[in-house]
């Protein structure tokens, strides 16, 4: 057996070390990520702000873009509203005063923060407006700017939307931290 066809028997056996991880790659990872986005769901991106958001088409509709290009808002029916949006970090705001503006913001005057968790770079509040809305926001810290989505909806809506949530909280990305 010469040099060359030991080095491509070598070549050899360490490829086939190799191979069972290169299926499990090609396999399991198309596999996550079709389970990271359902199919009846599209992916809303914002250059502006760099970040992205999937939502479910059969239940909301892209509104368009304001001029300044910060977010997108989609309506679905009886009322219901997810709004996604960047804001720029001003004024030595935190993100734990971030939280505490939405929830105000959202609950309005006669409504009620039920849930508030502030963490290292997301904060999360839900609750109601005092009437028959509920409301779920997160945010996150990118760095020089939050990225934030709203869902507002109704409470006989939540068997359904509160299962949005969870996809909208998961599929929520930004890919700027500086």
């Amino acid at each position: 057996m010469n040099f060359k066809n030991t080095v491509q028997i070598s070549s050899l056996k360490h490829l086939m070390q190799f191979l069972p991880m290169a299926v499990c790659v090609l396999v399991l990872v198309p596999a996550a990520l079709a389970d990271e986005i359902p199919k009846d769901w599209q992916v809303y991106g914002n250059a502006r702000f760099h970040y992205q958001i999937c939502y479910p088409a059969s239940l909301l509709k892209p509104q368009g873009e304001p001029d300044n290009g910060d977010g997108q808002s989609f309506f679905g029916d009886n009322g219901v509203e997810l709004s996604v949006f960047g804001r720029n970090h001003v004024d030595g705001l935190t993100l734990a005063d971030n939280a505490k503006m939405e929830s105000t913001q959202l609950a309005g005057s006669s409504g009620k923060t039920t849930y508030q968790a502030v963490r290292k770079d997301w904060a999360v509040v839900s609750g109601n407006d005092g009437k028959d809305g509920v409301f779920y926001s997160k945010i996150l810290d990118s760095g020089d700017h939050y990225v934030v989505f709203e869902l507002k909806y109704t409470q006989k809506e939540s068997a359904v939307y509160d299962k949005v949530i969870v996809q909208l909280s998961r599929c929520l990305k930004s890919d700027q931290k500086t």
